[in-house]
This record gives C-alpha cells, structure tokens and sequence, in this order.
C-alpha cells in the first residue's frame, strides 16, 4: 500500500490573528484562547471569533469574520495576550511572505513586513509652504486629503522642510504619489521629492498591511464585478488595451 498522505499545513486567511508563543503551547490551549478572545471582543463590542485553530506548539490561528475586527482586536489587546503563564504574541499574516506555521520554533521574534504603499505620503522640500499651502496643492492633484502636518523645530518652532500629508485610503495616497510624480513631483511649480511615510513600528506596519490587504481585496471584486456585469465586454476590451499599452 502506498503511503498516507500527509495532512494539508493549515493557512491563515486575511481574516486571520496570529497567536505566536514561545514553543510550549499544548494542543487542547485553543478552547482557552477563544475564551479569552471572546471577552477581549465582548468588552470592547467587536464580532467575536468564528473559529480558533491549533497549528502547533508555537502558534494558534483566531479567525474573525471581517478583516476590520482583526485591526480593532489587536488595538484592543495592544498586540499580545497571555496563556497560562506566558505572554504571546499577536500578530497579523502577510499574504506575500510564505511561512512554516506548522513549525515548533517559536515565531516571537520572526515577523517581517513586506514594504508597503500607506496611507500616509512624505513630502521634502516644501520650504516655507503653510500647511493650507501643501493642503491646496495636493487636493488639486487628490480632492480627497484628510489631514497636513508640517514637521518643525522644537526650539525654534520652524519648518523643517518637510511634511507628512494623510489620505482616507491607500489607494487615494497611491494616486496622490503617481499623479505628482509623472508632472515631475512639481508641488506648486516646486520641486519636491515625494515618497509614502514608513510605519514607525512594527504593529503599525502590521496595520497598514492588514488595511492594504483589505483595499486590494476590495479592488478585486470591484474588478470582478465590472467584467462581469452588463459592460463586461467594455471592460475586457478596456483591460486589453491597458496590458498592450503597458499600462
């Protein structure tokens, strides 16, 4: 006889939270774990978990039913939750990194976050640009801009040439970026260098994952909607053209 086939390794979904320990969480700790979910989530008025997965020693998948309450859980437990005598980990899956969950080792201190368009664009050499100047410039380009700060010097409370501008979306920083940067990252007939803000720390890197996973998913089905609706023949001529053109 030929031999069994090994068991598919579990996946976490977009909807995923991460549970890492520290190789020393024994099967049977899951019904535990969503307990304590339960009353994070209850507490704080989020969907509790569908379901909560034992991968193995060193990791417990929760899934939630919305990407929306991973980020609000993992705000609400400030990335970590304790079992039985150990503080773990939380943390959320990055679609393009392909990992062993499976694995025994401990996953503590092996995350990495693929870098990321954010919500947040940096922009050098404003010079003596006000922050309704930069606000004006930038909603010509994206109408959308939520908010401008000028970074200034703390003893002399000047610009010090630079400012983070913030978008209600990913995709409309994105645009913001691309749009400026094919005029020639020209900010008001300035020259300017354009790039997106990093997340200061790893939760919010994590974040802005999570949310740029939820944008592309969105766009997805946006896209999957238009070719298949009543243009969906327009559309696929449209698409076409894009792909030839390089788009």
């Amino acid at each position: 006889k030929g031999a069994a086939k090994s068991a598919k390794p579990q996946e976490p979904t977009p909807n995923t939270v991460v549970l890492m320990g520290t190789g020393r969480l024994p099967p049977g700790c899951e019904l535990g774990i969503e307990e304590k979910a339960r009353q994070v989530c209850i507490e704080n008025g989020l969907s509790t978990p569908e379901r909560v997965r034992y991968v193995s020693t060193a990791t417990v998948f929760i899934d939630f039913p919305y990407i929306e309450v991973c980020i609000e859980f993992l705000a609400a437990t400030k990335w970590q939750l304790k079992v039985g005598d150990q503080m773990c980990k939380l943390t959320a899956p990055n679609s393009s990194e392909k990992h062993d969950w499976s694995g025994e080792q401990s996953w503590a201190d092996d995350v990495t976050v693929e870098e990321r368009p954010t919500d947040t664009v940096m922009v050098r050499n404003i010079g003596d640009f006000q922050e309704g100047d930069v606000m004006k410039a930038f909603q010509e380009v994206v109408p959308t801009v939520k908010s401008v700060r000028i970074v200034v010097d703390r003893s002399t409370r000047k610009s010090r040439g630079f400012c983070f501008v913030m978008f209600y979306s990913i995709a409309e920083a994105e645009t913001a970026v691309s749009r400026l940067q094919a005029a020639g990252s020209l900010l008001s007939g300035r020259k300017v260098a354009i790039s997106f803000a990093k997340p200061q720390t790893q939760e919010q890197a994590m974040a802005s994952d999570l949310i740029y996973q939820k944008e592309l998913s969105e766009r997805k089905a946006l896209a999957e909607q238009a070719l298949n609706g009543v243009n969906a023949d327009m559309w696929a001529s449209y698409m076409q053209f894009c792909k030839k053109a390089g788009r």
